[in-house]
């Protein structure tokens, strides 16, 4: 039937036990895939699949299109040729052959003739030359259909006629030791590279084989299967010679092999120890692809999340749409992703939206063919939104933390994560630090120090601005390596950026009260705030003013929450992640705290909640040393990650490894069997990088231990930046880039000679 339909091929099939229950292994990834309904659920738009599927449900057919009428009718030239095999139902190789290659059956189903409103003696022959075959078989006569000298289709290759669709063989180098873990990592490996065993009456393995090659296409020779009574070394080193393999990219591994039937145990036994394949669980591999129909890009204008477009361009197609006989009641499904705003790409994220839905990585709604050409909006979900909605479907609920909420808003600010690489100067955060304190404090924050703990920032950090100490241009200038140029530039930017706030001190005449006034908001008359009369001449007898520097409200609040880090933290991630041609990462956020959606008490806070695209969370915990970081607080962030079900965490110390006892830093690093981070730990010698990458072959989580003589080196390299940008006040991070060598951080020279 399926291979009757247009389409038909890319439907995927389940297996149903006899209670009407369906695989756990597919109820995992159902909700996420392409999939748009289960037939035999009932009405399930969110795919929860609570309820069993009804084994008697008919297989309607109203509107399904006759794929090979999409072909000329009668044409006077040449027609196709459709090869059908046929083999004898005993034949082990029976299910293996209908799910590679499909069947026709002798005549047109005549649901579908009547549904198509076609002439009742209409026969495949019509539209194609039919060639039936009945044979014997075997693993050499499957390759070779599947890679036929002469061009033959299949019955499943018939079915998708003027339809591009599936996924397609990775192209990357994947070869050598991961360093995060991958929960999909042999799915995307291998690709359509699959071997399915087959046991004798398993339709678990034939549904199996038959849902591989709807994923993965029938562009290859594989997936493929083999009986268990033939599979053997030998065999599988055909199939790995055989031309029809996808030998896209850069793989350890030529050929994944699986089965529904036969134990991973017993497939490497079979395989004696044979190397460049690997054996793993179906769940491993199981995917349902992605289809792609009619595919286009379009450039969408965008105002206020919204955006209108056409779902249907009819220009290339035509003479499939004004020329063919097509089932007025077909119904178009239609998928809008946006490149720039992904969303999970995972198995459980089903979210109902105004007209449409949201799964597979877009926005999906339907339309019949003659609406096709009517423009329609969409609505995209804010990044902040995409997590929230993923959240509630695991159970949980999100909230902005308070260091959140401050460190969101310097960095809205500032305007950029790339522009927070202002900040990555230790002796500079020092400096910004201490003008957080109040005045006076500094010195009993030291000494809290020394003796082993730490002072909490809502007791040292100033409540407004007014308590806060100022800065000169000279104490800048100490930290910039007493160049007035590369001070002067950074000043500017961070004035502009609202890091810090440029005034003066002043004093009444009068009463002889103190203030200071950010020049921002010097507007005569100035009112003394002692005695409320006017200060006419509030510089006194001074011939000119004298600067003087505070940080700013919104820098003060992410000092008060110790949220600095975050931003540090934020900005590395960032760089790893989202630099290059296509970002990991949905989104992040500086400070996050997570509840249950039930209500109760809080799970946990994440100092930085970053969404992969693969629809993972990750919490990272920030602390200011160290010494921050006690059993306890690790076991937090263990009970966050478990709630949140993170692959991995990690951990960041805003001080240099050299400062950190060894084997504290050690002790933060977890691993799990694979050589995988299960928790990661940063220190400044990673934060403070300008230019930290992620290179081919590389760890650029691996603790590093800056020497003395390289941090120098770092700091000088800093203070000489902020010089050449200088002589360019134009330039933006863009033109600075390109305009300028830059020479290999240490912590990446070192990562690179480890590789």
């Amino acid at each position: 039937m399926e291979c009757q339909i247009w389409g038909g091929a890319a439907n995927g099939i389940l297996p149903v036990a006899e209670d009407g229950s369906i695989p756990e292994m597919y109820k995992a990834i159902l909700p996420g895939s392409q999939i748009d309904d289960v037939k035999g659920i009932g009405h399930d738009l969110e795919m929860s699949l609570s309820d069993v599927v009804d084994p008697n449900y008919p297989r309607e057919a109203d509107r399904d299109q006759l794929a090979v009428g999409l072909l000329p009718y009668k044409p006077t030239e040449k027609q196709p040729l459709v090869e059908v095999v046929n083999l004898p139902k005993n034949d082990p190789w029976y299910g293996i052959y209908l799910a590679c290659l499909g069947k026709l059956p002798e005549g047109i189903n005549s649901d579908i003739i009547r549904a198509g409103s076609w002439q009742r003696d209409i026969s495949f022959s019509d539209f194609v030359e039919i060639q039936n075959m009945t044979l014997t078989g075997s693993l050499d006569d499957l390759l070779s259909r599947m890679n036929p000298a002469k061009h033959t289709i299949t019955p499943r290759q018939l079915s998708m006629v003027q339809l591009s669709y599936a996924a397609t063989a990775s192209t990357a180098i994947r070869s050598g030791r991961p360093v995060l873990p991958e929960r999909w990592y042999a799915r995307y490996d291998a690709g359509p590279n699959i071997l399915v065993v087959c046991s004798p009456g398993s339709l678990d393995d034939v549904t199996l084989l038959w849902n591989l090659r709807s994923a993965h296409g029938d562009f290859y020779a594989v997936p493929i299967g083999i009986p268990y009574a033939e599979f053997s070394a030998e065999a599988v080193s055909k199939v790995i010679s055989d031309p029809g393999l996808a030998r896209n990219g850069i793989s350890p591994n030529s050929l994944y092999i699986t089965s529904c039937s036969v134990s991973t145990h017993d497939i490497s036994e079979h395989l004696g120890g044979m190397s460049g394949v690997f054996v793993c669980s179906p769940d491993e591999l199981l995917s349902f692809g992605t289809v792609l129909g009619w595919s286009r890009e379009d450039v969408l204008v965008w105002k206020d999340g919204c955006a209108s477009f056409k779902p249907l361009d009819p220009a290339p197609h035509r003479e499939t749409l004004f020329q063919r006989n097509l089932n007025r009641l077909l119904i178009m499904r239609f998928d809008v992703a946006v490149e720039d705003s992904p969303l999970p790409a995972s198995a459980d994220y089903r979210v109902k939206s105004p007209n449409g839905i949201f799964y597979n990585g877009s926005y999906n709604s339907w339309s019949s063919l003659r609406d096709g050409e009517r423009i329609r909006s969409v609505q995209w979900p804010s990044r902040g939104l995409i997590a929230k909605s993923l959240a509630s479907i695991r159970g949980l609920r999100f909230r902005e933390s308070a260091p959140g909420i401050a460190a969101r808003i310097l960095a809205e600010m500032i305007g950029d994560l790339n522009d927070l690489g202002m900040l990555c100067h230790a002796p500079l955060l020092r400096l910004l630090e201490s003008m957080a304190a109040r005045q006076g404090f500094n010195w009993y924050k030291e000494r809290a120090r020394r003796e082993g703990h730490e002072v909490d920032p809502v007791e040292s950090v100033g409540s407004s601005i007014d308590e806060l100490t100022e800065k000169t241009f000279q104490d800048f200038k100490n930290v910039l390596g007493n160049s007035d140029k590369a001070t002067r530039y950074w000043l500017a930017w961070a004035e502009k950026a609202s890091v810090i706030l440029k005034g003066f001190r002043i004093q009444c005449p009068e009463c002889g009260a103190k203030q200071w006034l950010p020049i921002k908001s010097f507007t005569p008359p100035i009112i003394c705030r002692g005695c409320s009369k006017t200060i006419d001449f509030p510089f006194g007898d001074e011939p000119i003013a004298k600067f003087q520097y505070r940080l700013s409200e919104q820098t003060r609040r992410v000092y008060e929450v110790d949220a600095i880090g975050h931003l540090l933290a934020a900005r590395f991630f960032h760089w790893i992640f989202e630099v290059g041609s296509k970002g990991r990462l949905i989104g992040m956020h500086p400070g996050m705290s997570i509840f249950r959606s039930d209500g109760g008490n809080e799970i946990g806070e994440a100092d930085l909640l970053m969404l992969t695209r693969m629809g993972e969370f990750v919490p990272i915990e920030v602390k200011r040393t160290a010494k921050g970081l006690n059993e306890s607080e690790i076991q937090k962030l263990d009970i966050l990650s478990g709630a949140l079900k993170s692959s991995w965490s990690g951990v960041v110390v805003c001080q240099y490894a050299r400062n950190v006892d060894e084997t504290l830093s050690t002790s933060l690093v977890t691993r799990n069997s694979d050589g995988t981070y299960r928790r990661m730990a940063l220190t400044y010698d990673q934060l403070l990088d300008p230019h930290p990458i992620w290179a081919l072959g590389s760890d650029p989580f691996a603790i590093r231990k800056l020497t003395e003589e390289e941090i120098t080196e770092r700091e000088k390299e800093f203070v000489t930046s902020l010089k050449r940008r200088a002589e360019e006040p134009d330039a933006g991070w863009q033109a600075y880039l390109m305009l300028h060598r830059h020479p290999r951080s240490q912590s990446n020279s070192q990562n690179s000679s480890g590789a």
